[in-house]
């Protein structure tokens, strides 16, 4: 009875395509709804924006001061503020500060502020435990600041240790010379980022 043209085979066959069509057909149907977006809270108008976050709101000037925001995606509320200043003297940014803020390779000299919402979990917790209060994971080491006298500490991240373990793994999959530029910079300031 192996008889791929009995019957009761034909028949099987036709209903489970038939199946798999109208499953097929159900979700292209379904998945064109659009489910609505929420109203984006952020009002902007003569090149200020007006951004409320929990239960303050800020009137931030969008060409100077602001870089962006983030919505939360299930209501729309606003998650974070992001601005950036000028180093030493927290000036907003112009055209004539462009090249002295952002660098090609480096920090530049930029103070960039985060505002967050209401955070919830380690944020609160470790907010005094300056800079890790964010990158709790990363040791940091604290360097001169030359903008002491405005009260800007500086703190650059410092490479994680490199095991001995990992560069036996390391050197069969990237090689010696890999595992030598990790061993190198192991425990070392990263020079991307100052915080």
């Amino acid at each position: 009875m192996n008889n791929l043209n009995s019957y009761p085979v034909k028949n099987a066959f036709r209903i489970l395509l038939c199946l798999a069509i109208s499953i097929c057909l159900t979700s292209i149907l379904h998945g064109c709804k659009k489910t609505p977006r929420p109203p984006n809270p952020v009002v902007s108008k003569d090149g200020v924006s007006y951004i409320p976050i929990d239960d303050t709101a800020f009137l931030i000037p969008e060409k100077t001061w602001l870089t962006g925001f983030s919505r939360n995606s299930t209501d729309g509320s606003i998650g974070s503020i992001a601005l950036h200043a000028t180093v030493p003297d927290v000036q907003p940014w112009s055209q004539a500060r462009h090249e002295e803020m952002y660098w090609a390779a480096g920090p530049g000299k930029k103070l960039l502020i985060s505002i967050e919402g209401n955070q919830v979990g380690t944020y609160r917790e470790r907010f005094h435990e300056v800079p890790a209060s964010r990158m709790w994971s990363f040791p940091f080491t604290e360097e001169p600041s030359d903008q002491a006298p405005q009260g800007l500490r500086r703190f650059r991240r410092l490479a994680l240790p490199y095991s001995d373990d990992e560069a036996k793994k390391d050197l069969s999959k990237f090689g010696s010379e890999f595992v030598e530029a990790r061993k190198k910079g192991a425990n070392k300031p990263m020079k991307d980022t100052v915080y």
